[in-house]
């Protein structure tokens, strides 16, 4: 599955994102839509945030998992972080809740194998297994947008739109797509003076059997899509998702 960019055919469309742990399915939207995915890998640290922590679905209720991640001084970006001694064992937890939580999913056969490649048993940088975790999950589902880390490019000292703009044109970008929520903070026309369109994309989350559950709980982790859902299906989430411009 290419870039749905690609089906435009209009200048080439760079979207840039934190990375997350297994994060939800329109992440992997914003990837599908884009000529190129830029991990942003030197972003900011967001405590509390979901660069180290997701959900997914036990006993009818969504509950938060977790990788331990070390003290750091508050400034240190992503890629400088590292996770505890308890990794090991906290990846142990996990996959085990994993094996209990979807012990009857219908793809728990296909994915939870996938998912012990995915987190790297060895890994000590977060970055590894944030990254190992997307690449395996675009892998999976084909998606073949290629996948390039902020920390590549050569100009990293602006700030705001600048930055964005700088990081877009980096990459040979001439469209810049955003998450719905970037419409508070970033100017079209600031975009524009610099030679950059900027679009959103509002992400579409289907509702799908979750078993246990009450009402529909979208926004889970990624996980629970593919455990829940075949290949196939999840292949058509993700190229859903509605464009618009800045």
């Amino acid at each position: 599955m290419t870039g749905l960019a690609a089906d435009r055919g209009a200048g080439v469309t760079v979207t840039a994102m934190q990375p997350y742990l297994f994060p939800y399915l329109g992440y992997f939207q914003l990837i599908a839509h884009a000529d190129v995915f830029v991990i942003g890998d030197d972003y900011p640290w967001v405590r509390a945030g979901w660069i180290n922590r997701n959900r997914l679905m036990e006993r009818g209720r969504a509950r938060m998992f977790t990788l331990p991640v070390a003290a750091a001084p508050a400034q240190a970006p992503i890629n400088e972080r590292k996770l505890t001694a308890q990794y090991p064992a906290e990846r142990r937890r996990l996959l085990s809740r994993l094996h209990h939580a979807y012990a009857h999913a219908p793809q728990s056969r296909v994915v939870l194998p996938l998912v012990e490649q995915w987190l790297p048993a060895e890994a000590t940088e977060l970055m590894t297994v944030l990254r190992s975790a997307i690449e395996g999950v675009c892998g999976h589902l084909g998606i073949r947008t290629p996948r390039r880390l902020s920390s590549e490019r050569p100009d990293r000292d602006h700030r705001g739109s600048t930055r964005v703009i700088r990081l877009v044109q980096s990459f040979g970008g001439t469209r810049f797509l955003n998450p719905p929520g970037g419409r508070a903070i970033y100017r079209p026309d600031d975009f524009a003076a610099h030679g950059v369109e900027l679009a959103f994309l509002d992400p579409e989350l289907p509702a799908y059997p979750q078993d246990g559950a009450g009402e529909f709980v979208p926004g889970l982790s990624i996980l629970d899509v593919l455990l829940r859902n075949p290949r196939e299906r999840v292949q058509e989430m993700v190229r859903m998702g509605r464009e618009a411009a800045g």
